[in-house]
């Protein structure tokens, strides 16, 4: 099957859109698994990058993908990608905590006689 040549080019608002994800996942994703606090900033990471997502499938679904309004290259694929993300993000944020806390038991140390 041959593709056009106006296919396989990339317009500004896409190559910005690679860059901007780019940079987010560089920056975000490295400062959230780097510190003290790496599991929560992880967590954060996950939720807030789960509501981003919910957000970004919620406005593709509003808006007309053939209009003006669809400054984000959105289609009907991107919308399930969001979707699935979003909620497969939030529902890691929220379980993998709990299922930690049952994999550690305290254990008491044994002291020296």
């Amino acid at each position: 099957m041959a593709t056009s040549p106006r296919s396989r080019t990339r317009s500004l608002v896409q190559r910005a859109s690679l860059v901007v994800g780019a940079v987010f996942l560089a920056v975000r994703g490295r400062r959230a698994c780097v510190g003290p606090h790496r599991h929560q900033r992880s967590l954060f990471f996950s939720s807030g990058g789960g509501v981003i997502y919910l957000v970004l499938w919620i406005y593709g679904l509003l808006i007309d993908q053939h209009s003006m309004a669809n400054f984000i290259p959105i289609n009907t694929s991107d919308n399930w990608l969001h979707c699935i993300l979003g909620v497969g993000m939030i529902a890691l944020s929220v379980l993998l905590p709990r299922l930690d806390t049952r994999t550690h038991t305290s254990t008491p140390t044994p002291t020296a006689a």
